[in-house]
């Protein structure tokens, strides 16, 4: 039978988390008053884990669990290392070092780590110019449809609202493949959807699959254009092939943002990111300090994606101008290096 803590050695907390914590300052207000070790694989004091709150996130930084004084006050000893072996026999902790620490009594609060899935293994990490390059192929791909195509926006498809509306209203070309887009970018989203999950999908680099897809479609979309184009009637089947299979195109592209390139900013729609760029220029100009960082950081990745959209655009403008609808072979250029980016791991020290 163990001694009683009350009257003898000390209690050894391995891992400093909440619950690590929590238990060390429950034994002083127990009345223990043996000596009480925490230790810490980490050079900071405790900290709250996982960061639920939106503040955290804006400060960028870790909130205490403890102050130092309180640890102090409570003759907690804090002990930053490793346990690298528990002698249950001899009640010995092995530290890093080459240390060792005597208890009387063990508490392990070490928590957990997420296991990670074999499948999950070889797939690629995104280069980090990949959702650059996908709003400026976004930015050029709708302005080139909108020019050839009798107004029909195949990147922003929910634009096709308007447009539809002041087709119908003036008579325009067009109304039909308007009517079309949005049921058709539906159909491909929820199929881009069910291909990526699937199992035969799995560990198969679903990200570069789709933006093959995605490629093949720019592709056959070039070659109908300049096959069938130029597009004196929106309504035709041919300006209706050619415009759905942009539309298929780009559901690709955003179902893929919304899927695999979820932290970074949108590739097709701007609308969100100019508006949180402007809040977060009038933060800063507020002189607003909490999540300073973290607002520069989010200003400076949004600024760039709709610059490279509006790029693209003006690319897409100036380009239809002087050789129309040939200008539809530039998409499937920039949707190749988009795939190779999508296979290529980014420098770690870049």
């Amino acid at each position: 039978m163990r001694s009683d803590p009350r009257t003898s050695g000390g209690i050894a907390i391995v891992g400093a988390g909440h619950a690590g914590t929590e238990a060390a300052f429950a034994l002083r207000l127990e009345g223990l008053d043996c000596a009480v070790t925490l230790i810490n694989a980490e050079e900071t004091l405790p900290y709250q884990r996982p960061p639920l709150s939106k503040s955290f996130l804006r400060r960028g930084m870790a909130t205490p669990l403890r102050s130092q004084d309180a640890f102090v006050s409570a003759k907690i000893d804090v002990v930053r290392t490793r346990v690298r072996e528990i002698n249950r026999g001899r009640l010995t902790l092995h530290l890093d070092g080459g240390d060792e620490l005597r208890y009387d009594h063990l508490i392990l609060a070490v928590g957990t780590r997420p296991n990670r899935l074999a499948m999950t293994e070889g797939l690629p990490i995104a280069h980090p110019a990949l959702p650059v390059l996908l709003s400026g192929t976004a930015g050029y791909v709708d302005t080139a449809g909108f020019l050839a195509l009798q107004g029909l926006f195949t990147a922003h498809v929910t634009g096709n609202f308007v447009t539809l509306g002041a087709s119908l209203v003036l008579g325009t070309t067009g109304a039909i493949a308007k009517l079309m887009a949005l049921p058709v970018f539906y159909a491909v989203v929820v199929a881009t959807r069910l291909v990526g999950s699937a199992p035969t999908a799995k560990g198969r680099r679903p990200l570069g699959i789709l933006l093959a897809a995605k490629l093949l479609l720019l592709m056959l979309a070039c070659l109908l254009a300049v096959t069938l184009g130029p597009f004196r009637s929106g309504d035709g089947w041919p300006a209706l092939l050619t415009g759905m299979t942009l539309v298929a195109a780009m559901a690709i592209q955003n179902a893929v943002h919304r899927v695999h390139l979820a932290s970074a900013p949108p590739t097709t729609v701007m609308t969100g990111s100019t508006t949180q760029i402007m809040i977060d220029l009038a933060d800063l100009l507020r002189g607003e300090t909490e999540g300073r960082s973290v607002m520069i950081k989010r200003l400076r990745s949004m600024s760039i994606s709709v610059a490279a959209f509006a790029l693209g655009c003006a690319a897409a403008a100036l380009i239809y101008s002087r050789i129309d609808v040939w200008c539809f072979v530039a998409p499937p250029l920039l949707a190749a290096i988009s795939f190779r980016l999508a296979w290529k791991k980014p420098n770690p020290l870049s």
